[in-house]
């Protein structure tokens, strides 16, 4: 950038010839015309001789002269230090560059749908089954059926730790039930009350206790009784197994099938005579 100081040196009042001076007839001292340039009305019109002898003596020319050289300065400065300055500014501003605009798509291909001759076809025979071709299948009346013999299936014993027996159908395990004693059914205090008592014992005072071991069939009824522990009166014992098989009842023993079975009670009687 070129700096310029300029320092006018602007000539005394000077009348003209209507008795006026250049500012009053409104005559600038520089101005710019109209390509840019720089001119100096005062300079221009002392190299034409307008002024001529009015602005007389030395004064007057030395006033011309620098007005003269002023112009000429700023002509200078307005045709380089412009163009220096248009350079600096034209330099000075960056280049923008524009991508063209990007090509439209490419449509995508339509597909189309497959010819209806690269359809499979599922073609049904025209002639139906013929029955007859299976009849061998059936047995007819006079068809004889040959029975298989089945064998006879052995099942091996084997060593226990050692080999396996032969192979058989296994059998199917059967549950397991907890055996059960035979049980009384109902009070048991019944089975023998005071009128029991025999009248030859009431009237000997026989007194004693009969111990009793009773049979006990699958439909709980008592199938036996016998004496394992005797009241030292034989007629005592005798009247305890009558009156007992006679009355008893019972829920009769299962094993561990679940089924019921025989089995046997024991039990006591107390012959005791009392007011």
């Amino acid at each position: 950038m070129v700096c310029c100081i300029i320092t006018m040196i602007v000539p005394p009042r000077t009348a003209g010839t209507n008795g006026t001076t250049q500012a009053e007839r409104g005559v600038p001292m520089v101005h710019v015309d109209e390509r840019g340039n720089w001119r100096t009305g005062a300079a221009m019109r002392l190299v034409e001789g307008r002024l001529g002898g009015k602005l007389g003596g030395r004064l007057g020319t030395a006033a011309a002269v620098t007005a003269l050289h002023v112009g000429i300065g700023m002509a200078l400065l307005s045709t380089f230090a412009g163009g220096v300055i248009a350079e600096t500014v034209r330099d000075a501003l960056p280049t923008m560059w524009f991508a063209p605009p990007a090509p439209p798509p490419k449509p995508l291909p339509t597909l189309e749908p497959k010819a209806a001759r690269d359809k499979q076809e599922i073609k049904v025979p025209d002639k139906g089954i013929d029955l007859d071709a299976g009849k061998d299948l059936f047995l007819g009346a006079n068809d004889k059926v040959t029975p298989v013999d089945p064998g006879t299936l052995t099942i091996g014993g084997g060593d226990l730790g050692g080999d396996v027996g032969g192979l058989g159908p296994t059998p199917t395990p059967s549950p397991m039930f907890t055996p059960k004693a035979a049980r009384p059914r109902g009070d048991a205090g019944l089975w023998i009350t005071r009128n029991d008592y025999p009248t030859r014992a009431i009237r000997e005072n026989w007194e004693g206790l009969t111990r009793l071991r009773l049979g006990i069939g699958a439909d709980g009824r008592v199938t036996g009784c016998e004496v394992i522990g005797s009241s030292g009166h034989d007629e005592l014992d005798r009247a305890a197994c009558a009156k007992v098989s006679a009355r008893a009842r019972f829920d009769p023993a299962t094993d561990k099938d679940g089924a019921k079975t025989a089995g046997s009670f024991t039990t006591a009687i107390r012959w005791q005579i009392t007011d």
